[in-house]
């Protein structure tokens, strides 16, 4: 309780168009859909997770948030299946739900395309007018430019 408090007083301060968990992490998900309705996304999970890794884990989510938006993070699936095939499965059943991608290599767990060189996950973005969210520290690590170079030259 004390946790929604915290992220509805956030709301009413700032607003919000997506509020995003993670579907593993969810264990009432009528309530969840109830207090957030439309404004609810789940991402696909990465391999360490039991539940939220397969299209029918999402379909079982979204079953029960009809409402609710998707976020495809590439890296995820990847960890999950290194050809990338699933992503067309993925992209067929839920492109309708998108709201936006979570980008960035496996490397350490999330990293940067420009050092790993793993464009492989880059065959999850099906479709580049939607926006993306970079999780791989490109300012840490910095490498901003040439990340977004290294990204633009194999998407368009």
């Amino acid at each position: 309780k004390e946790i929604f408090d915290i992220i509805d007083q956030f709301i009413n301060k700032v607003g919000f168009d997506v509020l995003l968990f993670h579907s593993d992490t969810i264990t009432d998900f009528s309530w969840l859909n109830s207090k957030y309705g439309d404004k609810l996304a789940f991402e696909n999970m990465d391999c360490r997770k039991k539940f939220g890794r397969t299209v029918e884990d999402l379909e079982e989510v979204f079953k029960k948030c009809p409402q609710a938006k998707w976020v495809f993070d590439i890296n995820h699936l990847y960890t999950n299946d290194s050809s990338m095939e699933s992503a067309e499965e993925f992209w067929q059943k839920f492109n309708h739900r998108l709201c936006h991608y979570h980008i960035s290599s496996l490397g350490d767990v999330h990293d940067c395309f420009c050092l790993t060189k793993e464009d492989i996950i880059l065959k999850g973005i099906k479709d580049v007018s939607y926006p993306m969210i970079h999780e791989g520290g490109v300012i840490e690590k910095g490498v901003v430019e040439e990340e977004a170079e290294y990204i633009n030259q194999r998407l368009i």
